[in-house]
């Protein structure tokens, strides 16, 4: 499932009162959690990422290209570069590989640098600089 149905859905959670979906589409399985508030920031999303392929169903019809996400591990504040005038660390089309820094995530006035864990290219950036996020939360979805 691309990056941009699973951001429609994390926008439909934080626009109602749904506070838990699961979505499954073959081998894939999507999960959606909130505390059920409208507008809520902190929706945890989990994907298995060995299980995601290529979806048939309506849902994923106009979703093929994410295949994977590449989750927080911290809650902080995002940053896509070491300083302001430097250039973000990865960009939409940027090939990573593991040990490859993905961007930076100040939690308790500690900056930290986060790697790749993973081979893969950067499909969509899901949050902006300076945004809050929280661990567990997508970052960036991979192809």
């Amino acid at each position: 499932m691309d990056s941009e149905k699973v951001l429609q859905l994390i926008q439909l959670m934080s626009e109602t009162d749904i506070s838990y979906l699961k979505l499954r589409e073959g081998d894939s399985t999507i999960t959606l959690k909130s505390d059920g508030r409208k507008s809520d920031p902190a929706i945890l999303l989990r994907i298995n990422p060995e299980s995601v392929e290529k979806a048939s169903t309506s849902v994923a019809a106009a979703a093929d290209e994410a295949a994977r996400v590449f989750c927080s591990p911290v809650t902080g504040v995002f940053y896509a570069c070491a300083s302001p005038e430097d250039p973000p660390f990865v960009e939409v089309g940027t090939p990573i590989r593991p040990g490859k820094p993905l961007c930076i995530i100040e939690a308790m006035k500690m900056l930290n640098e986060i790697e790749a864990d993973v081979e893969g290219t950067i499909a969509a950036i899901l949050v902006k600089n300076g945004d809050v996020v929280t661990a567990g939360q997508p970052l960036f979805a991979l192809n």
